[in-house]
């Protein structure tokens, strides 16, 4: 269980220090709201799926700044 909460903590602390809002990192990570306020909430862990496009974006964010903030919505 604390592995999968690690998931969610990970996912939330990406979406805080970029300021995505919830909406877009739905459609980042092809989930429901309702989904990503379960995460939130603790009621749910997120996939294994989200948890590695959250991965990649952070690995482009390092070798891909132009990239990853063209996804975030930041441009």
């Amino acid at each position: 269980m604390t592995t999968e909460l690690s998931k969610a903590a990970f996912i939330l602390s990406y979406q805080d220090r970029h300021a995505i809002p919830d909406a877009r990192l739905c459609d980042i990570l092809g989930v429901t709201r309702s989904a990503l306020y379960a995460w939130k909430t603790g009621a749910r862990a997120p996939s294994t799926s989200a948890h590695r496009i959250v991965t990649l974006l952070s690995l482009l964010e390092t070798l891909a700044p132009s990239i990853h903030d063209h996804i975030a919505g930041k441009q």
